[in-house]
């Protein structure tokens, strides 16, 4: 690819759900479900609301409070809560594997082509994104996966994107390209201070929501990321 010193894109790291595979509305759905069965109120509005977030953290919102005088029982609801979604989702996405963004793979496949790495940076668990990736065949095409589990903060902290850096010997971020579909991912990706930041609407989020945070590009999906750098207006 084209160089302009430490400018050239070296990598290229892609939130998930909702920006590289589509979001049916299970994950929501399946929240609702579990948090209902821990007598845990919470309705899609909400759970959208909190979009960019991990569930984890959702689970414990809802659990103080409802237990708002006794942070101990509702830091175990949380977990038990969290714990039943996580299998929930496993076996969801192995019995029906989630559509990945069309063009979204063939973008991927013209970044390796391009000695561009390739990541993914998740909210959700390494059992979770591990079993998304099995059953898509995503794995194939990735260089580095970081799920919320394996940092210390999850997004909009820039540590999952440190973590894809690392894995794939990246060390300037001026060198990085965050996509993602929500606030939190654009966000993430500033404080980052990645070279380029995008916002795409394949997700559950509108133009109007990502233009009101930091961002470089907006774009309808992921797999216009190609054309961005075919006509140089990233490189």
């Amino acid at each position: 690819m084209a160089t302009d010193g430490d400018r050239s894109i070296a990598l290229v790291a892609f939130d998930l759900g909702g920006t590289t595979i589509h979001d049916d509305g299970s994950i929501n759905r399946i929240f609702v479900e579990v948090a209902g069965r821990h007598k845990l109120a919470a309705d899609l509005d909400e759970v959208q609301s909190f979009q960019g977030r991990t569930k984890k953290e959702m689970f414990h919102v809802l659990a103080t409070r409802r237990h708002e005088d006794w942070p101990e029982a509702a830091t175990s609801l949380a977990q038990e809560a969290n714990e039943e979604y996580e299998q929930r989702l496993i076996t969801h996405y192995r019995e029906n594997p989630p559509q990945v963004v069309d063009g979204t793979t063939a973008t991927m496949q013209y970044l390796r082509e391009q000695d561009v790495r390739v990541a993914i940076t998740t909210g959700f668990w390494r059992a979770i994104l591990d079993a998304i990736l099995e059953s898509t065949g995503l794995g194939e095409l990735l260089d580095a996966s970081v799920a919320t589990d394996e940092v210390s903060k999850p997004k909009p902290a820039p540590y999952m994107i440190f973590r894809a850096m690392e894995q794939c010997g990246i060390t300037s971020v001026r060198q990085v390209v965050a996509v993602g579909d929500t606030p939190m991912d654009c966000i993430a990706g500033c404080h980052a201070g990645c070279g380029t930041v995008i916002g795409v609407l394949s997700g559950t989020h509108s133009r109007a929501q990502l233009e009101r945070v930091p961002h470089n590009f907006i774009l309808d999906s992921s797999a216009r990321v190609r054309e961005l750098i075919e006509t140089g207006r990233i490189r």
